[in-house]
């Protein structure tokens, strides 16, 4: 990871790296290279969809939570059985109806 000088916008650090198609840069450093790289790209695509400063051309949070957690489904079966990552999809079904539950409210 390079190093930013202090006032750097993550926008001015993330885009250079997304063009160069080095996604590892800007994954926690902790993970010590254990990810799933489809799972970090479709996670900074989310976030990209959030930037726009025109609201109506942003996702609603439902619509990023929903997104968020499909790329959890992905990381969590690229390591696992078949049978974890659907254990991990119910669950992230049933917690996702209960957080749009509770944003309805």
């Amino acid at each position: 990871m390079r190093k930013l000088e202090k006032n750097t916008h993550i926008l001015d650090w993330v885009y250079p790296v997304i063009e160069s198609g080095d996604i590892g840069s800007i994954v926690d450093s902790r993970l010590h290279g254990e990810f799933y790289t489809n799972s970090v790209w479709k996670a900074v695509e989310i976030a990209m969809s959030c930037i726009p400063s025109i609201a109506i051309q942003r996702p609603d949070m439902s619509q990023v939570l929903v997104e968020l957690k499909e790329c959890l489904v992905l990381e969590m079966a690229h390591g696992s059985s078949q049978t974890m990552a659907t254990e991990v999809n119910e669950m992230s079904t049933m917690e996702l109806q209960s957080d749009i539950a509770a944003l309805v409210r």
